[in-house]
């Protein structure tokens, strides 16, 4: 006899965000107003991350009437727990395939979008007011084999053909950047930069409920329904009659649109923080870098915070990571910085991604007047943000030829539990295969 458990989705984690690395300089949450009546507007955005907030800030003022939901709070979700990182890119593919898969002009776009992404965020967040915490000095790729060596070099070559120059560095020179000998050779990005994402998210927020979008936390949707021509989007206490339904919760989306969830996995990730290391060690490493990240098969980076705490990559899987792997990543980290000295973590937290299987984001439309986007692959800083925008320019009247991502009907994937299952094999696989490969 076959038993079934329901699986635990992001959406079922904690409606208390966790205490992170980003908490100290996060900034509070805009006021906790929870939707207990009926509103009407022009758009409901659901979902206060990245693309949520960005839309919400874009559409006022565009001068779209706005009303947002975030079921806990904002940031509460990957926008509050992802590594920070804002790469000159927008999806996960290289960018010589993103022309491949999204075509010559949306796939130019999106080029030009991600090499624009860090001076975006910069300049809004200088325009805002928003204290991110932006560190400079680019993010480094580091090669641990062959195979990541020449995926790195086939990276500068393409963006040199643009005109945008990337630093190759054979093994001496990045192991006196990284402080210890671990890469075969790296790639720095100097236009990369890093960001606390928590204090960015709820400064958007702040800018847009000042521009007059109406923000409400702690009111979850339980249902999108039809009305006339227009939509009504329900939360336990209250309604949203509008025109535009704007769902802007990725990984954390479930059940809220039937099938969905089902175009893409959900993939959760850890990040281990520590103590601040003492101050004479901070200069001998990652010197001059945003941050550290690698060519394994699963993410995974190490950030050195402002105040000396670093911040480390660990654990991904398809379920909630209950152990974030301690000791395998302080293994990693004495082996990257040998004469660090002491470390002591201080603590770890979890997050969603939503990974599509073949490319990145896409934009869908569901139904007329609802909008999605999704897919996010580990871009949600930089790219989700802007891709906000984009929302924002739609329903304010952009056409959609304007746009930088070409608007989609979503495909469900076939047998969608075997895919889960076979996804967790994979990253297992995936795991064992960059160990081994790492030590050697």
């Amino acid at each position: 006899m076959l038993f079934f458990f329901k699986r635990r989705e992001p959406r079922d984690d904690a409606p208390r965000p966790p205490f992170t690395a980003y908490t100290p300089g996060g900034g509070d949450a805009p006021r906790k107003l929870v939707l207990d009546g009926d509103e009407r507007c022009d758009a409901v955005i659901v979902g206060g991350g990245f693309v949520g907030c960005s839309a919400a800030l874009h559409a006022t003022g565009l001068g779209v009437d706005t009303v947002l939901l975030e079921q806990n709070e904002i940031g509460w979700g990957s926008a509050g727990r992802n590594f920070g990182n804002v790469n000159p890119r927008v999806t996960k593919l290289e960018p010589e395939n993103v022309v491949k898969v999204y075509g010559p002009v949306f796939g130019e776009r999106l080029n030009d979008a991600g090499s624009n992404a860090p001076a975006f965020i910069s300049e809004l967040a200088a325009r805002l007011g928003i204290d991110a915490t932006i560190v400079r000095g680019g993010v480094m790729t580091g090669a641990y084999n062959d195979r990541g060596l020449d995926m790195l070099k086939a990276r500068v070559e393409f963006y040199a053909k643009r005109g945008e120059s990337l630093e190759y560095l054979n093994r001496a020179a990045t192991a006196e950047t990284v402080g210890g000998d671990v890469y075969r050779g790296s790639v720095i990005d100097r236009r990369a930069i890093s960001v606390n994402p928590l204090a960015l998210v709820r400064g958007m927020a702040r800018a847009a409920a000042g521009n007059g979008a109406r923000l409400y936390q702690n009111s979850a949707v339980v249902a999108i329904e039809p009305k006339n021509d227009r939509w009504l989007v329900r939360t336990l206490h209250g309604t949203v009659d509008a025109k535009y339904v704007l769902l802007c919760t990725n990984a954390y989306t479930a059940d809220l649109w039937p099938g969905l969830a089902k175009t893409a996995l959900p993939i959760c990730g850890s990040q281990i923080f520590t103590k601040p290391i003492a101050e004479h060690h901070r200069s001998r490493i990652l010197k001059g870098l945003s941050s550290l990240v690698d060519t394994r098969r699963l993410p995974g980076g190490v950030r050195l915070h402002p105040d000396g705490r670093l911040q480390i990559g660990g654990a991904v899987g398809t379920r909630r990571v209950t152990d974030p792997r301690v000791g395998k990543s302080m293994t990693l980290i004495r082996r990257l910085f040998p004469e660090i000295g002491p470390i002591e973590v201080e603590g770890w937290w979890s997050g969603w991604t939503m990974m599509g299987i073949h490319d990145g984001w896409r934009l869908h439309e569901l139904a007329p007047g609802v909008l999605t986007l999704f897919g996010c692959n580990g871009r949600g800083v930089g790219a989700g943000t802007i891709f906000g925008r984009e929302l924002a320019r739609l329903v304010g009247g952009t056409p959609a030829s304007e746009l930088m991502l070409p608007i989609t009907t979503p495909k469900s994937l076939p047998m969608y539990p075997f895919y889960r299952a076979a996804a967790s094999i994979a990253i297992k696989y995936y795991s064992f295969r960059d160990q081994v490969e790492f030590r050697s």
